[in-house]
């Protein structure tokens, strides 16, 4: 497979969504009746670091998914996520949970091609809908590499077309 990418040019998306905890802060992994073990920030950072991929945005839309922050931000990677580190997700109800920040981070990816425009776009409807429905502010995070650089000059993380 790796023959396919060149590890310098091009950009990993991962987008990874479960629940989530902060005690110890893990992603839920659970495959009725299979032994799985729990995603932590620290097998997740393994296991992109055994990969050859220079380039990656990584979004995490879980409760609590803030705290994966710091294992994986480097000067080479965007990392959004749907909470910080000692939040829950934003949820109008418990039906809406697991699918209000993906969906929303999804539609604002839809009306831009900048993975950061759609960050804030997907942040600020959020933010007015919990204001709007007393709900706790989930303050959704990102860490932006210092060689990625939204407009040029690094590696450019907009969306493009190839031909």
């Amino acid at each position: 497979m790796w023959g396919v990418i060149d590890p310098e040019e091009d950009v990993l998306f991962l987008f990874v969504t479960s629940h989530g905890s902060d005690k110890p802060a893990y992603l839920s992994v659970d495959n009725s009746g299979l032994q799985l073990t729990q995603l932590t920030p620290a097998r997740l950072k393994a296991a992109l670091a055994a990969t050859p991929i220079k380039w990656k945005v990584i979004v995490v839309s879980a409760c609590y998914s803030g705290s994966f922050i710091p294992a994986l931000q480097d000067d080479n990677s965007l990392v959004i996520t749907a909470s910080r580190a000692t939040a829950i997700r934003s949820a109008a109800t418990a039906a809406q949970h697991d699918r209000l920040w993906p969906r929303l981070f999804s539609e604002a990816l839809k009306q831009t091609r900048s993975f950061t425009a759609a960050f804030e776009l997907a942040r600020t409807r959020i933010a007015a809908r919990e204001k709007a429905e007393g709900l706790t502010p989930s303050q959704p995070q990102m860490a932006l590499g210092k060689n990625l650089r939204p407009n040029g000059g690094g590696v450019l993380i907009e969306a493009v077309q190839r031909s």
